[in-house]
């Protein structure tokens, strides 16, 4: 995958795995001046505008290693056309990664914006 530790580790398992931690000058032979993995969050701000933003896909690298960002945007966009709503499009999206081969765990929430009259 794109974005592994060394090749080998995915990030999304920065909780575990000592030899990333505590044992990782000893496991790869280099010092290193900090852990290669952390638990502590990235964060980001964004401010949403209504009308123009309706959704956002939080997704593993499961999905994203088998979609794009905008054919995930487009599929979610076709969803919520046909269906009215997008409950069910989160479990379509990561049927449809495994079914492309994906072997890697796949966690998809799709949470729609519900703008009010005002905005």
């Amino acid at each position: 995958a794109k974005s592994r530790v060394n090749g080998i580790l995915n990030v999304a398992r920065a909780f575990g795995d000592i030899e990333y931690k505590l044992w990782k000058s000893r496991q790869w032979g280099v010092d290193f001046s900090a852990d290669l993995v952390t638990v502590e969050p990235a964060m980001l701000r964004v401010r949403l505008k209504p009308g123009r933003d309706r959704f956002a896909i939080f997704a593993s690298d499961g999905l994203w290693d088998v979609f794009d960002r905008g054919e995930a945007v487009r599929k979610v966009l076709s969803w919520r056309a046909q269906a009215g709503t997008v409950d069910g499009v989160a479990a379509h999206l990561a049927a449809e990664a495994v079914a492309r081969g994906n072997n890697d765990n796949c966690s998809v929430v799709v949470v729609e914006f519900v703008w009010g009259a005002e905005g």
